[in-house]
């Protein structure tokens, strides 16, 4: 009976793909249709008011739109992707012969072609539903893709009771995300709670092939070869059929952003579906068991090959072998398998178009690794051409996995826990204060002090602010007394106020009130007949000041060994009367009046305070379940009040934490956040706090009884302790989740904090605020709300402060949130004291606030005035000296000096301050290897700036940095050559380019040889070949550096006579027909300088030239060009009065991808201010 319903319940589990019963892409039903961004819009509106049966019915309905839309593509493009019939030849004159002059003819048939397939589309298009409402953003359909909205579905599904769905929900989006450990555990939870953990599972997106290709697979591990080679076969036939439709599907609309040019355009479309058909391989890889099958088509040959060879079907078999060794080529046993058919051919009869691939394994091979080819051809040569090059880049860091759920959020925006389950070590990057923090708690456990009342109003401590309540008891199999000499003792002696007294080891004064009971007199007077209480008290006054006397030593074990056995006997009474009073205790809190209820909860209560009854009390799950019960469903403050008394008391132990956790107990403590008694509100957050604290599991229950959104309203309240613990729980919960960060968001958490950190001067408060923060400041979401609401300023405003824990922990929060605050007013004094904090030795100080300065400074000609006139150059001069190997430092300092350097009223005061100061040699030095390439990087731009300065040449030349930046340049056009030789795509290092390196040095050489005995040095490194050979560069910036180079070197007759030797005439010649007319002039006034000593005929060949590419549009400038470089005098000694210096305006930052825009009529030749980005987040994901 039991198996049939649960076979019943999971039959109703397999329903749960219903949000596709209605699909039909032909007839979609028209009250369903709808745009796909609406309807998920409308979705998350719902799903975020909690309204949660309509936020599942739209995103089931948004589901079956996306699966519409997707279908419908494949269709149409399919459909039109017919070959094209043969074109008459268009007309006009004859070919012009082989050198290109069919080119017009055969772009013309081509753009026929697309026209056509156009045309066909759009007949498609314009009979399907899917296509008679606007198209979805291309975001959207990523997400769609990533299965994010089962995310939201699964989680939807739950909170509307309907558990099935909420499984196949979970699991289907666990089937493209195995790795996503939140949703994982929600399953895991929705399982539990169905009980049917061994049940078969549903994937509402799972592809044909799927089932059949498990199929085949169960089939041939059975033994059953000829049936696992059908659906095999059936498996890879499918699969290519739906490979097929998901090419077709990449064919679809695509957002055009900018405005760009006719080809550039396409090759962007281009490019954006090639990207797209590339994915159909990893998309429709299947996932079995939480793990996807790599090389999927691969697999199943292997599979086909061994079932064959089973079969004596050798032909099929080395068939399937070769088509095999297509995809993995270095397999040693397919390899091994293919020579033992061949070695036995004749046996078999075997011919040699038996070991040829398979048709449709061949053209499926062709296919992917031509889209792979053509792709890394397109990464390679439609790089951006914005001025942007250089931008600050941060290496990532591999954390070492902590205990809990806790993660990097990425690169230099990270989160840590002071809290791992039971008090585990920190494991955070460099956080020293949070590894100090977590010494005091655990000093505190082991070193247990009197704790003062928490407020006249509060009778307990939780234990964020004394540790006293925290101590969890040893799980060992030592005695009683041993744990009570680790944790300390707790003895209530009146109703406000918690007293823990310290003991000495082998002492114990245990002479509180119920050793004064009638009970312990007895014991007392039968141990010592004729010692009372009042003897001692005799013996104690005869006591000498300052002295010991002999009767009061003789007398000390006597006394000890006394109130041993009365403690030893009092604590087996309480225990003893509480196990036998547990039964009646339980019933009569289940009782139906409210007075019984009452009475016997403030009876437990007084239990729970005594340490051997409260061990009873755990160890009954019925009297807890009872009181969880009890608090819950009460009305009556006073039971409220014992109730959650009872769970807070019982919290201090693990056994009691996790009885309260299987109880139910957190939705009702979380229900009771809303009650109107401190005392309750008060018990019911430190009773949270403790679970979430050591309670396995705790965090995903209070998430899921909706504590988070009871949290938040709390932090209006005005006690700082109970804010302490309340901001501490949403630490918790935040810390690793972005679910929880976003609803902190949505719930005004971020206004909230740091009005907090901005009106309180209590240090815990202050600290656990300054810790949420710093978890909510890696949440691209969170960011902006916390700039907006002036976290800058608040946080700055502790900089200060006298405690090191807090210091740091608001130096990181605006590290994480700098580069969302670039255009932030008010940071004065922040800034003046990020400078004062560069003096300070720390390296977590010094890491935080040279970042925040490199950030503050980008784009921002006040801030960097500011800290110019600051004393900034200095400081950040001398932390590069004191960071030594630090590149976590030297870095973002040297970033900073970069920005300081340039686009300022004060730009030249800070170049020269760079030169005052000693620090070009130490700048200089940054570019020997073995320094990161993001430091190089840096430092090639800053040196370019400092060379802006004519002053600082000198010092400049005898840093040998000339040299210094042609090994650079050698040594990365080198690299990049190698590359380009082997048709690869050129990698990143550290995340840097080469070819970047080569336009950072070559920029910088250009403008050191403005000086005549630079342009010397330079000339004698014989750097001529090597700029010639960049003028053939496919990168456009490269081209321009090279050209304002050799534009500079040729001022020199014996350097112009070496560019012409080395044969530049030619690229120069090409150059003048650029795009870029910096590019252009650059190589005008190049081929000038060299045409001088040539012949007049060869001048005026030049000459016309010049005026029919470069000046066809402009005679004027023209005549300018031949006044400005006189044909027949000598040389000039100075470039600079003839041609503009390009790196004199500033640039203004793009908000959205951070590329520059250009302003004024020739492209700006600089180094950029760039952000350096929250080190990039990787936690996105919402459930």
């Amino acid at each position: 009976m039991a198996r049939a319903a649960w076979g019943l319940l999971w039959l109703l589990l397999g329903s749960a793909g219903a949000q596709y019963e209605k699909y039909s892409f032909r007839g979609f039903p028209p009250e369903d249709l709808m745009p796909l961004a609406a309807a998920y819009g409308h979705a998350l509106e719902q799903y975020e008011g909690e309204s949660w049966r309509e936020s599942a019915r739209y995103l089931e309905a948004a589901l079956r739109l996306h699966r519409l839309l997707r279908d419908s593509e494949a269709f149409c493009h399919a459909n039109c992707s017919g070959p094209a019939p043969p074109a008459a030849a268009p007309p006009g004159p004859a070919p012009l012969g082989p050198d290109g002059g069919e080119e017009w003819a055969r772009e013309l048939r081509l753009f026929g072609h697309v026209l056509e397939r156009a045309a066909c589309l759009r007949r498609c298009k314009r009979s399907l539903p899917a296509f008679q409402v606007p198209y979805p953003p291309r975001q959207l359909l990523r997400d769609f893709q990533s299965r994010l909205p089962y995310q939201y579905l699964h989680y939807a599904q739950f909170k509307a009771n309907r558990l099935e769905k909420a499984v196949a929900a979970a699991y289907t989006f666990l089937q493209r995300n195995p790795k996503h450990e939140l949703t994982a555990k929600y399953l895991s939870y929705y399982r539990g709670l169905l009980d049917a953990a061994d049940e078969p599972l549903t994937d509402l997106e799972a592809q044909p092939y799927e089932a059949v290709f498990l199929r085949a697979v169960k089939l041939y591990n059975s033994g059953d070869f000829r049936g696992s080679t059908e659906d095999m076969e059936r498996a890879l036939a499918e699969y290519l059929a739906v490979f097929a439709r998901c090419l077709a599907g990449c064919e679809g609309a695509h957002e055009q952003v900018d405005f760009k040019d006719f080809y550039p355009a396409i090759a962007d479309l281009f490019a954006e579906s090639l990207q797209c058909k590339v994915d159909c391989e990893a998309n429709l890889t299947p996932n079995v068991g939480g793990y996807f099958v790599e090389k999927f088509v691969a697999t199943m040959y292997h599979y086909l090959q061994f079932a064959y060879y089973k079969l004596n079907d050798v032909r099929q078999a080395a068939r399937s072998a070769a088509s095999y060794m297509l995809f993995d080529p270095e397999d040693n046993v397919m390899q091994q398998n293919l020579v033992y058919y061949r070695f036995h051919r004749a046996r078999w009869g075997l011919e040699e178009e038996d070991f040829q691939p398979r048709e449709e394994a061949r053209l499926y091979h062709n296919q992917t690794a031509e889209l792979r080819e053509l792709l890394d051809f397109a990464h390679m040569y439609l790089q951006s051409d914005d001025e942007m090059e250089l931008e600050e880049t941060e290496p990532s860091m591999e954390p070492e996995k902590p205990p809990s759920d806790a993660e990097f959020e990425g690169e230099g925006d990270y989160e840590e826990s002071i809290y791992a389950d039971w008090w585990q070590e920190p494991d955070a990057k460099g956080d020293e204060a949070e590894a100090a923090a977590t010494m005091e708690v655990m000093n505190l456990i082991e070193q247990p002090i009197k704790v003062t009342e928490w407020q006249q109003t509060y009778t307990y401590d939780s234990g964020i602010h004394s540790g006293a309540n925290t101590c969890v008891p040893s799980v060992s199999s030592k005695g009683l007394m041993e744990e009570d000499e680790a944790c300390g003792r707790q003895y209530t002696l009146k109703k406000t106020t918690t007293y823990t007294q310290s003991v000495p080891p082998g002492q114990g004064d245990l002479e509180y009130q119920m050793s004064t009971t009638a009970r312990a007199k007895r014991v007392r007077e039968a141990m010592c007949p004729g010692v009372t209480g009042e003897d001692s008290s005799l013996l104690l006054a005869t006591q000498v000041e300052g002295q010991t006397t002999n009767l009061q030593r003789l007398a000390e074990p006597s006394q000890l060994l006394k109130s041993a056995i009365v403690h030893l006997i009092n604590y087996q009474d309480d225990a003893e009367l509480a196990t036998r009073a547990l039964p009646e205790l339980t019933k009569l809190l289940n009782d139906e009046d409210p007075v019984v209820v009452t009475k016997a909860a403030m009876i437990v209560n007084q239990l729970s305070k005594k340490e051997a009854s409260r061990r009873a009390l755990m160890g009954s799950p019925q009297l807890v379940a009872a009181v969880v019960r009890t608090m819950q469903n009460t009305s009556d403050l006073d039971t409220a009040r014992c109730t959650t008394s009872i769970l807070h008391n019982l919290s201090h132990h693990r056994e009691g934490l996790l009885a309260i956790f299987k109880s139910g107990g957190i939705p009702a403590l979380v229900r009771m956040l809303s009650s109107p008694v401190e005392s309750v509100l008060f018990y019911a957050i430190t009773t949270l706090h403790n679970l979430l604290l050591y309670q396995e599991g705790a965090k995903m229950a209070v998430r899921l009884a909706d504590g988070l959104q009871k949290m938040v309203p709390l932090l209006n309240k005005n006690n700082p302790k109970f804010l302490a613990i309340t901001t501490d729980c949403l630490q918790l919960l935040a810390y690793g989740n972005q679910e929880s960060k976003l609803i902190i968001l949505a719930n005004g958490g971020p206004q909230a904090l740091v009005q907090i950190m901005r009106n309180y001067s209590y240090e815990k408060l202050l600290w656990t605020t300054s810790r949420v923060l710093k978890v909510l400041s890696v949440c691209p979401s969170n960011k902006p709300a916390i700039v907006e609401a002036g976290g800058m300023q608040a946080l700055g405003k502790h900089l200060t402060s006298n405690s090191p824990r807090l210091v740091q922990n608001c130096l990181w929060t605006l590290r994480n949130l700098s580069d969302v605050a670039t255009k932030q007013e008010g940071l004065e004094s922040v800034l003046k004291i990020l400078v004062n904090q560069l003096s300070v030795d720390d390296v977590n100080v010094l890491t935080c606030a040279t970042g925040t300065l490199s950030n503050l400074t980008c784009n921002n000609s006040k801030n960097k005035t500011l800290v110019t006139q600051n004393s900034g150059v200095e400081a950040l001069i001398h932390a590069i000296l004191r960071a030594g190997d630090k590149d976590d430092i030297a870095e973002p300092a040297v970033c900073a000096l970069r920005h300081l350097t340039s686009r300022h009223p004060e730009a030249e005061m800070a170049q020269n301050s760079v030169r005052l100061n000693y620090g070009i040699p130490a700048i200089v030095k940054l570019l020997n290897q073995p320094n990161q390439w993001p430091l190089v990087k840096a430092t090639i731009g800053l040196i370019r700036n400092l060379a802006l300065c004519p002053a600082n040449h000198a010092p400049l030349q005898e840093a040998a940095v000339i040299p210094r930046l042609v090994q650079l340049l050698v040594k990365a056009h080198q690299d990049a050559q190698r590359h380009v030789a082997a048709g690869t795509q050129q990698p990143y290092t550290d995340g840097v380019r080469m070819e970047e390196i080569v336009e950072g040095c070559t920029g910088a050489l250009h403008i050191l040889a403005r000086d005549p005995m630079n342009r010397m040095e330079i000339f004698r490194l014989n750097t001529i070949p090597l700029f010639v050979q960049l003028l053939y560069s496919s990168v456009e910036n490269i081209q321009r550096v090279a050209a304002g180079v050799l534009c500079e070197l040729a001022q020199d007759k014996e350097a112009a006579d070496a560019i012409d030797a080395e044969g530049a005439s030619a690229p120069l010649m090409e150059l003048l027909h650029s795009r870029n007319e910096g590019t252009a002039t650059y190589a005008a006034a190049v081929l000038f300088r060299i045409s001088e000593d040539k012949n007049p005929d060869y001048r005026k060949r030049v000459s016309v030239e010049l005026t029919n590419s470069l000046f066809k549009h402009d005679p004027a400038a023209w005549e300018a060009a031949q006044s400005m470089i006189p044909m027949n005098e000598p040389y000039a000694d100075d470039m600079d009065a003839t041609y503009r210096p390009m790196y004199s305006s500033d640039v203004p930052m793009d908000p959205l991808e951070m590329h520059m825009d250009m302003d004024g009529d020739y492209p700006i030749d600089t180094y950029s201010d760039g952000l350096r980005p929250p080190y990039p987040t990787a936690d996105h994901m919402l459930a």
